[in-house]
C-alpha cells in the first residue's frame, strides 16, 4: 500500500503560487550533496505533478557516515517551498517505508492511499 503524504508550508504571509502555473517548482528546489571526491552521496528530486510541487524522491547513500542527509535536503526543500509562498509540497510512499516517520516529523500528512497491482 502507498501513502500519498502532503505537507502544508508554515504559515508566514505569503500569498501561495497560483496552482498550475510553472512558477511554482521554479527555481527547482531539488538537491543534492557531495562527498570529497565530488560523488552524489545524497538527493532530493522534485517535479510538478497536477500543479503541486511533488517530491518525486528522496535518496541517500547506505552508512551511517550519510546519517541524516536525507533529512538536511528535505529541510532545505520544504524552507525553500516556504519562501517561495508555496501553499505545500507532497510526496509517496510506501507503508513499510522507515522514512515515513521522518517525513511525518517533518509535517508530511497522510490525505490518501492506494493499492497497486503489478500485471505480470
Amino acid at each position: 500500500m502507498f501513502a500519498s503524504t502532503r505537507c502544508t508550508a508554515p504559515e508566514d504571509g505569503r500569498a501561495p503560487a497560483r496552482a498550475g502555473t510553472k512558477a511554482e517548482v521554479e527555481p527547482d528546489p531539488s538537491g543534492s550533496t557531495e562527498d570529497e571526491a565530488d560523488h552524489v552521496t545524497a538527493g532530493v528530486v522534485v517535479t510538478d505533478r497536477d500543479g503541486l510541487p511533488w517530491i518525486a524522491t528522496v535518496f541517500r547513500q547506505t552508512g551511517s557516515r550519510y546519517a541524516g542527509l536525507g533529512s538536511v535536503l528535505l529541510r532545505r526543500v520544504l524552507a525553500g517551498a516556504a519562501a517561495r509562498g508555496l501553499a505545500e509540497i507532497a510526496l509517496a510512499v510506501s507503508d513499510a517505508n522507515p522514512a515515513r516517520g521522518l517525513y511525518e516529523k517533518l509535517g508530511f500528512q497522510l490525505t490518501r492511499t492506494s493499492l497497486t497491482v503489478l500485471v505480470p
